[in-house]
């Protein structure tokens, strides 16, 4: 109900503000990110049909790589990491994992 997210809002920013548990690092994931919950997403981010992405495959001397992939639908950027994780960068900065690699142009 609304109280208790009051009181869930209220001891976030307390834990923030205190820098207690996962709070406490450097570059902190929220729960909500680390978790890819879709209803936090679905609360920042207007629905989207499918996502319309482009690829531009970049080969170097020793590997090949992939330039990042644009979702123009969500306006994120996403990118295929050295080890195939394919992530996108959060609005505090921090990489968001997404269990898709196909939004990296990386076929499943």
């Amino acid at each position: 109900n609304a109280e208790d997210r009051k009181k869930y809002t209220q001891a976030e920013k307390k834990a923030r503000a205190d820098k207690v548990g996962l709070w406490a690092k450097n570059a902190p994931i929220p729960p909500w990110e680390f978790r890819g919950d879709e209803s936090s997403e679905k609360a920042i981010v207007a629905p989207a049909k499918q996502a319309s992405t482009t690829a531009v495959s970049l080969k170097s001397a020793s590997n090949e790589s992939r330039a990042p992939v644009q979702d123009k639908t969500t306006g994120r950027t996403y990118t295929l990491g050295p080890r195939g994780g394919c992530y996108y960068m959060s609005v505090s900065g921090s990489k968001v994992y997404v269990k898709d690699k196909s939004l990296c142009g990386k076929q499943q």
